[in-house]
């Protein structure tokens, strides 16, 4: 049997990309397609596809892109309530998912206990309320996959805005079209882990807490894989704060920003993750006031043509627009292919009692 080195596999996507065959069934590609694919794709004809991206696994994808957003369509067409926000069933299911809350201790070895919960629900009729942890001694997150840390290939960790102590969100399977269920499925079915964590008050004291959070992953559940980090809204801060931090920008291969309400004002180029050419995705509703960012984004892309970062607009999309919109598939198996291994990865340590399967 022929064997073929990874350029020239990636040569041999690429052509059959611009051929319109079935790229995204090439095993070279992180995330695996699945059933679903389709109803969370994005409409087709792109408005605007600015600089097309010279990668197999970032197929149809550029630097610049406006995409269509229709409310009937993507909100009142999904939603079982749109009021509500709430998502047809036929979106969303939980079948396989492997679902854990733990609380987590903020200094090594970062030994988590696992703690009963309520499945959380968009409705407010029935969403549990949330029992904190200690601040300043522990974290509360929700940990989807398997995290046994030996097949771990990427991690990836939702931040969520609004307000404090939402981490019920992220793991909220009938809620913004059913995107964290999307990502839950995903993760669980591609060897990789999705964390939901509560953030307290979008400063230091989460800037402690998802610091932790990050070396746990690389301790225990996650040593040898890449992790993505999907920030929304506020917590767009914590995440650049991360980014900031000369430890943490080691550990960080990919940024996913929605909505950005915090971060640099004006150059990218000093920041810890770009000196590491970690790729960026900005996300934006057109109503959202996108110009700062998309103005961030060109400038780094002029002075770094091959800087992996993309800007993308939803037409007519509001604040939180492309969480609902974003193709979470396409947009991690591009991330993940131009990400950069972790500049040192931890040895997996001896796994605490409360990594073990939940029996939920």
């Amino acid at each position: 049997m022929l064997k073929l080195d990874q350029s020239a596999r990636n040569h041999i996507l690429f052509i059959a990309c611009c051929l319109g065959m079935n790229a995204s069934a090439d095993p070279a590609l992180p995330l695996a397609p699945t059933s679903r694919d389709a109803m969370f794709a994005h409409d087709k004809p792109i408005i605007i596809c600015n600089d097309p991206i010279k990668n197999a696994a970032c197929a149809g994808l550029c630097t610049e892109m406006k995409i269509s957003y229709d409310e009937m369509k993507h909100v009142n067409g999904r939603d079982i309530d749109p009021r509500r926000a709430l998502a047809k069933p036929e979106r969303y299911d939980n079948n396989g998912i492997k679902q854990r809350k733990l609380l987590i201790n903020k200094t090594p070895p970062y030994e988590a206990t696992e703690v009963p919960y309520n499945e959380p629900n968009a409705s407010p009729d029935i969403n549990p309320q949330v029992s904190a942890p200690d601040p300043s001694t522990q974290l509360a997150t929700y940990e989807v996959g398997n995290a046994d840390g030996k097949d771990c290939k990427w991690a990836t960790i939702w931040f969520h805005g609004a307000a404090p102590k939402k981490g019920d969100l992220g793991v909220t399977d009938n809620t913004f079209g059913a995107a964290f269920n999307r990502m839950k499925h995903l993760a669980h079915h591609n060897q990789g882990l999705y964390y939901s964590p509560f953030l307290e008050d979008f400063g230091p004291e989460d800037h402690a807490s998802m610091k932790a959070l990050v070396k746990r992953i690389r301790a225990k559940t996650c040593p040898k894989g890449k992790i993505i980090l999907n920030c929304g809204s506020a917590g767009t801060s914590v995440c650049w704060d991360l980014a900031a931090d000369k430890e943490m920008a080691k550990e960080i291969s990919g940024m996913v920003l929605i909505g950005s309400a915090g971060g640099p004002t004006e150059d990218l180029e000093k920041s810890e993750i770009v000196k590491r050419k970690v790729p960026i995705v900005f996300t934006h509703g057109e109503k959202d006031g996108p110009e700062h960012w998309r103005n961030l984004v060109l400038k780094l892309h002029k002075a770094d043509p091959a800087y992996p970062i993309r800007f993308v607009l939803f037409q007519k999309g509001g604040h939180m627009t492309p969480l609902r919109m974003l193709d979470w598939r396409e947009t991690m198996n591009c991330m993940l292919t131009q990400a950069p291994e972790a500049a040192r990865a931890a040895p997996a340590l001896k796994k605490d009692p409360a990594s073990a399967e939940s029996t939920k």
